[in-house]
């Protein structure tokens, strides 16, 4: 069959046509895309007919500017304000937990059930099949944590742990199957690029972790907790541990691509045990709570004028792109 965008026929002095009339019907779109993590509401699918596609709200959004109306073009194709045939893409919601008093912790307060939806709890060591990761929990057993099954694990390609240096100390873990988002299961919101997501001196942020909270006893943690920390000048916090040393007598290195937080005269800190958490930000603009850093490491805990340091995830946000992006 084909679609004609325009007919002409004469009519001959017999009376008639010089062709055959074509048939004239309305343009269907018929039934549009259906979408995960959301609905589309169609009343009719015909020319210039409106449809709307939702998410799952509260916990999911239509990624980017979309508005997830589209009508049904002359070509048969249902098409949004920017022209584009392809069906609104499910994200989840970031950074806004849903309860709470949030609007190896050190000193660290206790945190209830769904206050920090973003925390994981990796569990083993070594090869991807030994890990497993447990999501909307507080207590370490928690008997209804949602495990998920990770797939991959993915270290940043510069990282090299030599025992002074540990630029580049972040990694990503791709899970075998999806996890629904949920009041205790929401990831946090990564940083983007406007000038009010660089941290300052002084800049305050949450850091939450299993680990070790009274140093006098060396034990970690049952249940999660977190601490407020303000940002050190990095220039004072890299000449704090440029005057240690290393048992081989190498200095410690603190480079560019990290960040330190803590209080100068000590008393709450990440800690053993908290490794790999987040250093947390609320952002006024988007009402929503951003990872500015991930724990890494430090010399003992909470001393006065030494400070915790921490992976500046700004300086990997491409990276991370490029991973998400070459493994959906």
């Amino acid at each position: 069959m084909e679609y004609l965008a325009a007919y002409q026929a004469v009519c001959q002095k017999d009376g008639i046509w010089d062709s055959p009339m074509p048939t004239c019907r309305p343009v269907n779109c018929g039934s549009p895309d259906e979408i995960l993590n959301g609905k589309v509401s169609v009343t009719t699918t015909t020319y210039q007919s409106l449809i709307q596609y939702t998410c799952n709200a509260p916990f999911y959004i239509i990624k980017g500017s979309a508005k997830g109306t589209y009508i049904c073009d002359h070509k048969g194709y249902w098409i949004d304000s920017f022209g584009k045939d392809n069906p609104p893409e499910c994200v989840p919601a970031c950074g806004k937990p849903k309860s709470g008093k949030l609007a190896r912790i050190v000193g660290g307060i206790a945190v209830a059930k769904k206050e920090i939806p973003w925390q994981a709890l990796v569990k083993g060591y070594g090869d991807v099949s030994n890990l497993e990761v447990r999501m909307g929990v507080v207590l370490r057993n928690d008997t209804d944590a949602v495990v998920g099954e990770p797939e991959a694990v993915f270290l940043h390609p510069k990282y090299r742990h030599d025992g002074v240096n540990f630029d580049h100390d972040i990694a990503l873990i791709r899970l075998r199957r999806r996890v629904p988002v949920s009041a205790a299961v929401m990831p946090v919101c990564l940083p983007q690029t406007d000038e009010r997501f660089l941290l300052r001196t002084d800049d305050l942020g949450l850091v939450s972790g299993w680990g070790v909270w009274r140093v006098s006893r060396r034990r970690a943690s049952r249940q999660l907790r977190y601490a407020e920390l303000p940002v050190v000048d990095f220039e004072s916090c890299r000449d704090a541990y440029g005057a240690l040393r290393a048992d081989d007598g190498r200095p410690l290195v603190v480079t560019e691509n990290m960040i330190c937080a803590g209080l100068p005269e000590g008393g709450r800190d990440a800690c053993e045990g908290d490794s790999g958490g987040p250093f947390v930000f609320y952002d006024d603009v988007s009402k929503a709570w951003f990872i500015g850093g991930i724990v890494s490491w430090g010399y003992e805990c909470a001393k006065p004028g030494l400070y915790g340091v921490y992976t500046k995830v700004s300086s990997y946000i491409p990276w991370i792109d490029a991973i998400i992006e070459s493994h959906r």
